[in-house]
């Protein structure tokens, strides 16, 4: 996947490369940086029927070890959860919407102005019971 443009921010680009990577994949993106004061929803995206609620992790080289989807630790996904269910109080349209969390991992290669877009689904599915 291309990068459009190498000065904006790496966060900013990763989100972007998600963003038309779901596009791409059949995805319908409802929501970017949906924030409350407990956390934040980088990408709301719908497909299927089923609402994804996506953390995205960026970086700019492969490490070994420290890949970008393994900083989306428990505290972290307890933190998207818990925002998620707000946005489905507040957008869900119905009673127990289907829904998970998946991380997309995107690793920016800035010299050879390229996104690789790993995607990581239902990292953690519950109900909104």
């Amino acid at each position: 996947m291309s990068i459009d443009s190498p000065a904006s921010a790496t966060g900013s680009l990763a989100e972007d490369a998600a963003s038309r990577y779901l596009t791409q994949n059949g995805y319908r993106v409802v929501a970017r940086n949906w924030r409350k004061p407990w956390g934040e929803l980088d990408i709301v995206a719908k497909k299927d029927g089923r609402h994804h609620f996506i953390e995205v992790k960026a970086q700019s080289r492969e490490v070994a070890g420290f890949a970008a989807h393994i900083r989306a630790g428990r505290l972290k996904l307890a933190k998207v959860r818990r925002t998620a269910r707000s946005w489905l109080a507040s957008f869900g349209g119905g009673a127990e919407p289907e829904w998970q969390i998946d991380v997309i991992e995107v690793t920016i290669d800035r010299i050879g102005r390229q996104a690789h877009v790993t995607h990581f689904l239902n990292v953690e599915t519950e109900s909104s019971s």
